[in-house]
């Protein structure tokens, strides 16, 4: 089964989404008192570095999705595979 581009982008996007999902769900406990150490109210720091990954995952998509973008527009030079 092959699949192209997009559909493996999707695939790939729902499956970390996911693993990351069981993480902070099976971990929630050990991560928050790992907080308690770095900050000095633990529960909103806690929200704060969840809330900063998520604005960093974000980031990150909005910037490859502009180089995804530019490469297809041609403003990048695409690389021939070998």
């Amino acid at each position: 089964m092959e699949l192209d581009m997009q559909t493996a982008k999707i695939l790939t996007t729902l499956v970390v989404g996911g693993v990351a999902t069981l993480i902070m769900s099976l971990f929630w406990g050990p991560l928050s008192k790992v907080s308690e150490r770095f900050f000095k109210d633990p529960e909103k720091g806690f929200k704060k570095l969840v809330i900063g990954g998520i604005a960093l995952w974000v980031i990150v998509g909005i910037i490859m999705s502009i180089a995804v973008m530019l490469r297809f527009l041609g403003v990048i030079p695409v690389e021939k595979a070998l």
